[in-house]
């Protein structure tokens, strides 16, 4: 993520190796593998695939996943990979690096990246189910260029003010769905004019936008969409541009294990630590082992200032309850007649 912070996945991957360091150091030896993997390109920020790393090694990934180009500098993925020492053929015609099979459960630590933990005063979160996602990565909305003095507000077609209210009928509507008790998130992270093409003295011809739509309900996603689409035609016609979303990338929910979101109220409760179940609004490589038929589930620890800045301030005693929390649970799991 450009600008990230120092927590967002290596906390998790820190966490994996410390579990493993205290069973070496205690000298305890598994019934059953226990592998602690560290998975790059979770996030699509560079290129416009989720779970890019995960799907690689779940053999997931297609030929034309291999072209497409990194946003900033326009080579493929498939040239990436090769500079980095990989080998994208063998990813995709050789059989997978690991298949469902291999593994009898994913278990996966991550910070938290909202608010809901610090909120409420609480260092642990128990995940039950991820958000999935409906998106357009490179929207853009097609007006004409005028002169901003001369012509006057009949004759224009405003790519800006169209956009700008297509931005705020979505966000009306998604708190009108909010209310209905839908769970959901609308965010343009993106929306920009033509750097070159507008000024101050123009009507704007060109926007550029992004639209990322969430939930944990598919149907939700739909609802969504399909009011994204007409308020697009009737502001369309009303304004005189047209819109363009570009190519759909959508991601999957994934439900956590029932057997696992136990185990780990188990062993919060073990340990005397508060833990609050809660729903993922980003979405992780768990997901991903999940909708390959892998028994999955996430703990989240509590992180303050958000995510995907610069800011992330997770405390180290926070931490360390989540790691606990999470080796107890492995060893419970491990030690019962029923797992």
């Amino acid at each position: 993520m450009p600008a990230g912070g120092n927590y967002d996945g290596a906390a998790g991957v820190l966490a994996g190796l410390a579990i493993i360091f205290g069973w070496k150091n205690a000298g305890r030896v598994p019934p059953c593998d226990l592998m602690v993997i560290a998975i790059r390109a979770e996030e699509s920020a560079w290129f416009p695939i989720s779970y890019l790393g995960s799907k690689a090694v779940l053999g997931e990934l297609n030929p034309t996943d291999l072209t497409i180009p990194r946003k900033d500098t326009g080579i493929a993925l498939r040239q990436h990979m090769i500079d980095c020492g990989g080998q994208p053929d063998k990813l995709i015609n050789d059989p997978p690096l690991f298949h469902r099979t291999d593994f009898r459960a994913f278990l996966e630590i991550h910070i938290e990246q909202g608010p809901i933990l610090e909120s409420a005063g609480i260092p642990v979160g128990i995940v039950t189910g991820i958000c999935g996602s409906l998106r357009y990565r490179f929207a853009r909305t097609y007006g004409q260029y005028a002169h901003s003095g001369a012509c006057p507000s009949y004759c224009r077609q405003d790519a800006v003010i169209a956009t700008a209210e297509l931005v705020s009928e979505m966000h009306r509507y998604w708190h009108a769905m909010e209310k209905e008790g839908h769970e959901l998130t609308v965010t343009f992270g993106r929306f920009f004019t033509d750097a070159v093409d507008a000024d101050m003295s123009k009507v704007s011809g060109l926007v550029d936008f992004s639209i990322d739509f969430r939930s944990r309900d598919p149907e939700t996603l739909e609802v969504i969409h399909t009011h994204l689409q007409q308020t697009a035609d009737i502001l369309a016609e009303k304004h005189g541009v047209r819109f363009d979303f570009g190519a759909q990338t959508r991601s999957k929910p994934a439900r956590m294990d029932p057997v696992l979101v136990t185990a780990l109220q188990d062993a919060a409760r073990e340990l005397k630590t508060e833990a609050q179940l809660l729903n993922s609004g980003a979405g992780h490589d768990c997901a991903q082992f999940v909708s390959c038929g892998v028994p999955g589930v996430m703990l989240f620890i509590r992180n303050q200032n958000g995510s995907h800045n610069p800011d992330e301030a997770m405390e180290f005693t926070d931490f360390c309850c989540a790691v606990s929390v999470l080796n107890q649970a492995i060893y419970n799991l491990l030690y019962t007649d029923q797992n």
